[in-house]
């Protein structure tokens, strides 16, 4: 007589298969923004939940590699010459539909707060983001200072991917740009090295739902040839689609 076995098999269902892109986004510090805790960062995931990054700080660049759990959680040491490794603690978003990575960066001394956006891949049809050339301004957020309001500082213009070009000039003359896809809520988060390295623009600009109304945001700039108590200037950065 054979005694009759039974095998079950467990599968576990993979939480990553919507979740694979391109993530890209900032970091710094919660009461200021200082250059050598400030930065960029881009991941692109695996649908299987692999990660490859590079995160932008302090002039320099560093690559890094790393596995989500199934939780969504990756943590991440990256060494630098000379320097204290950074951490990484990465929390990709599995329920809520954000598309969004949250975390935390820090040197052991300093922490910063991290939160990236995954890449559209193509505006939808239905999508109220536009398409098309946004003229750019700057202005330097003085009190009670509104001589240079309204002035065109350069363009901004989405293609159809969702990509913008930037290309503009600071208050000061410096010209900027930078090339970065949206978010599907209208995201950009703007970083820009500056000085060789000395200087930094950082901060979140949104897409508005009305796309004549453009883009409006605040943005942290960050001159080593300027003093300032807190140690950076404040930028007001909007812009609005260009007439036809």
């Amino acid at each position: 007589m054979q005694n009759k076995m039974q095998i079950q098999a467990n599968f576990v269902a993979n939480p990553f298969v919507s979740h694979d892109g391109v993530y890209n986004g900032l970091f710094h510090e919660t009461k200021d923004v200082h250059q050598f805790s400030s930065g960029f960062f881009t991941i692109a995931a695996t649908d299987s939940g692999a990660i490859r990054g590079k995160i932008v700080t302090d002039g320099n660049r560093y690559s890094f590699r790393g596995q989500f759990d199934l939780s969504g959680k990756a943590h991440v040491i990256v060494p630098r010459s000379g320097l204290t490794p950074l951490t990484i603690d990465l929390q990709l978003d599995l329920t809520d539909g954000t598309d969004q990575i949250t975390g935390l960066v820090s040197d052991g001394t300093w922490l910063a707060g991290l939160l990236g956006n995954r890449a559209m891949l193509s505006i939808d049809p239905n999508h109220p983001l536009a398409a098309g050339k946004y003229d750019l301004v700057l202005n330097l957020d003085h009190a009670g200072d509104a001589s240079a309001a309204g002035t065109k500082s350069g363009s901004v213009a989405v293609n159809k991917h969702g990509v913008i070009r930037m290309q503009g000039v600071l208050p000061d003359g410096t010209k900027i740009k930078q090339v970065i896809p949206l978010s599907k809520n209208g995201d950009w988060p703007l970083f820009i090295t500056l000085s060789h390295g000395k200087g930094i623009i950082i901060g979140w600009i949104s897409f508005t739902a009305n796309p004549e109304a453009g883009f409006e945001g605040e943005a942290v700039w960050i001159n080593p040839t300027i003093q300032t108590p807190r140690g950076f200037e404040e930028l007001s950065v909007s812009g609005s689609l260009q007439e036809p």
